[in-house]
């Protein structure tokens, strides 16, 4: 059997037809923005970290001085007043580290607006009807 090439437009007109789901979206301008930013925002560290994986080892060194010490715990001060229980720990972040410093570096990954509309529109659909998950409220999914 044939191996069927990937086509972005495959998987936005699956999720949703793209002309409505154009609409839809321009109905939540800030969905929009904010989606397009972060795509573009995780797509950059992303490629940071498949290009200059080492390059993250400080800020992973960093967070282990934030973590409370004593007994062992999993907490980190995110920021001055906040703390985030974490489920691994220090321990969990001197592994990430251990795991960067054997990492070869690979190529950037490129960003796919099709993709990005789709995700953006299934995220729409899905703050809509205050759902989390795979499939959309039509019941469509992308497998």
């Amino acid at each position: 059997m044939k191996k069927k090439t990937f086509n972005p437009a495959d998987v936005t007109n699956r999720v949703m037809p793209l002309k409505p789901l154009q609409d839809q979206i321009s109905k939540f301008k800030f969905v929009h923005r904010i989606g397009y930013d972060t795509d573009l925002d995780i797509i950059q560290v992303l490629n940071k970290l498949r290009t200059d994986p080492e390059s993250f080892i400080s800020i992973l060194q960093d967070m282990i001085g934030k973590f409370d010490h004593s007994s062992n715990s999993k907490m980190y001060q995110a920021k001055e007043k906040t703390y985030v229980q974490t489920r691994e720990g220090a321990s969990g972040v001197r592994d990430a580290i251990k795991f960067l410093r054997s990492c070869t570096p690979c190529g950037p990954l490129a960003r796919c607006p099709m993709l990005s509309l789709a995700a953006c529109g299934h995220s729409v659909d899905l703050g809509s009807t205050d759902t989390i998950g795979h499939v959309s409220s039509d019941g469509s999914s992308l497998y």
